[in-house]
């Protein structure tokens, strides 16, 4: 069988982890032994760049549709890729498609995204199979675009590298950040954009730092169009002195730094984010999460049990569970939950997910 995948994102060396997931799906089917093509474009910095990709990108779906050389095409990101898919189809009817949804492609979070939303609602309508990174998103799918459950398959976007994203020796991945053994290291690590929960990191954090008698330190990993407020609100909060920051770094960077802090936190308040493997990634490391009980993590996240929870729309909820956790006396307590959050990440393994979107295209092959 042969599969186009198609996909308006794909890594760059200037933006290496800009649908790096849609990537690692590629590189399984190939494993997998599929025979796949690609058309996929890189993120642009200039209005000019990006306007041309996306015509060229067009243009190269559109005819690679039109010229029957594949049997099915799989989409990654419906909004943008619906356009050519659909005129293409037009030209090659016989055509089966695979639609994979990822977050703002059927959860608008701005007007513009609602207007895209209309086509992906189109693409979905047509698709043999939709790829869901998560139960959340699934349950989305049946409510919202009336998919039927026998349609949807649930593949957490290539899952987590639990071989890569595994516990580290503590004291070598602090020293590697140059941290101190006094140091209590509280991480962020994600893009820094609007509804990612920065704000209430900070805010929860100085409340946190005021009151409570701890030499912490805020571990901030990540960058974003919303770095100059995150800055200005951490100087009216008096946090700079307490901020460790770094830009986006490689995945065996991060591993370290997961295992670095004493807790990470993920507050995403994003109604799009499907999934959020950052808070996987951190559960596979064993780090303490403290995350938003909202969305995508609530596909894993059990309150007591593999992490603490918490209002991700509020920043004294934040606080609370951030005060629960630094005051937990017994490291056996801790510990448990810390295991608990390793088996979970074990469950959505790259390994373990392998062969799960493969088998979607032999269903589809064995149907001819």
């Amino acid at each position: 069988m042969r599969v186009l995948l198609i996909s308006n994102m794909w890594p760059s060396l200037k933006h290496p982890h800009y649908g790096v997931f849609v990537e690692n799906t590629y590189r399984e089917l190939l494993r997998d032994g599929l025979d796949v093509s690609k058309i996929a474009i890189c993120k642009h910095d200039t209005l000019f760049g990006k306007l041309k990709e996306y015509a060229f990108f067009f243009i190269k779906v559109v005819l690679g549709i039109a010229s029957r050389r594949y049997e099915v095409v799989y989409a990654h990101y419906a909004s943008h890729t619906a356009c050519p898919i659909l005129i293409g189809r037009v030209l090659n009817p016989r055509i089966r498609v695979v639609v994979n949804v990822h977050g703002n492609d059927i959860v608008p979070e701005t007007g513009k995204d609602a207007f895209f939303v209309r086509h992906s609602k189109k693409l979905i309508a047509i698709a043999k199979f939709v790829i869901s990174p998560s139960e959340y998103f699934a349950r989305i799918l049946e409510a919202d675009f009336f998919v039927p459950r026998e349609k949807i398959v649930v593949y957490p976007s290539g899952g987590v590298d639990t071989r890569l994203f595994a516990p580290r020796d503590r004291k070598l991945s602090r020293e590697k950040f140059s941290f101190e053994k006094s140091n209590y290291v509280i991480g962020l690590f994600g893009r820094i954009e609007k509804d990612k929960g920065w704000d209430v990191f900070l805010q929860a954090a100085a409340q946190l730092i005021e009151r409570e008698d701890k030499d912490y330190k805020l571990f901030v990993i990540g960058e974003g169009s919303c770095e100059k407020e995150f800055w200005d609100l951490a100087s009216r909060l008096n946090l700079r002195p307490y901020i460790e920051k770094r830009d986006m770094v490689s995945q065996h960077v991060l591993a370290d730094a997961y295992s670095a802090v004493d807790v990470f936190v993920f507050p995403t308040r994003r109604a799009s984010d499907s999934l959020g493997l950052v808070g996987l990634e951190a559960m596979s490391c064993q780090a303490l999460l403290v995350v938003g009980d909202k969305y995508g993590p609530s596909s894993y996240a059990v309150d007591g049990w593999n992490c603490v929870c918490f209002d991700p729309f509020r920043w004294e909820s934040l606080y609370e569970a951030l005060s629960f956790v630094t005051s937990i006396g017994d490291e056996r307590i801790v510990d448990a939950i810390k295991g608990r959050a390793r088996e979970t990440a074990l469950e959505y393994d790259s390994a373990k997910s392998s062969g799960k979107l493969t088998r979607v295209f032999e269903d589809i092959a064995g149907e001819r």
